[in-house]
């Protein structure tokens, strides 16, 4: 059973809160940066659990089988867990990783919005790793996490729009009793 795509606006919701959480914890943690890829990786895998059940409800696209899916959810995850483990990456291999899954994710979904939403977090992630500078990292994940929650709206949008009846639709007829 196929859905449409923006069935896609609580999962990412959910993203931008991981977002705004990496943030937080960036600026908790400080130069730990085991514990912000820790973040990174936990929060990936409780997002992923709690998207399930929304996403099973109200099925997204679905343009691919499911085992696809399920495939890219395992090596998000593990990807996460990878790159959080990567010195050079400054416990932001998460982040880089996720923004990968969600550009993949939106490719199989052909949602153009969470490819764009996910290059972006790509984009910021790298240049938050390249930097080196605490203040730019949390500022770059408010702004991905603004990203996240503008493409969220823009989903939810659809969403409705799609559920809407136009009004130029014949009514249904009139049930008949026999």
């Amino acid at each position: 059973m196929s859905g449409q795509v923006g069935n896609n606006w609580v999962p990412m919701a959910g993203v931008s809160a991981l977002f705004v959480g990496g943030a937080v914890a960036g600026m908790i943690a400080g130069d730990n940066t085991g514990a912000v890829a820790a973040y990174f990786v936990v929060a990936t895998l409780v997002l992923i659990l709690l998207a399930a059940p929304w996403l099973v409800r109200n099925p997204p696209a679905i343009n691919a089988n499911s085992g696809t899916y399920l495939i890219l959810a395992v090596v998000l995850e593990l990807a996460a867990l990878l790159g959080g483990s990567i010195a050079a990456l400054r416990g932001l291999g998460g982040w880089l990783v996720l923004g990968a899954g969600l550009v993949a994710y939106g490719l199989l979904e052909r949602g153009r919005v969470m490819v764009t939403a996910g290059a972006f977090a790509v984009l910021a992630g790298g240049v938050a790793v390249m930097a080196h500078q605490s203040w730019l990292t949390v500022t770059l994940q408010l702004v991905a996490a603004a990203v996240f929650a503008l493409a969220a709206g823009r989903l939810r949008h659809l969403s409705l729009s799609h559920r809407r009846v136009p009004d130029d639709a014949p009514e249904s007829p009139a049930p008949a009793f026999h």
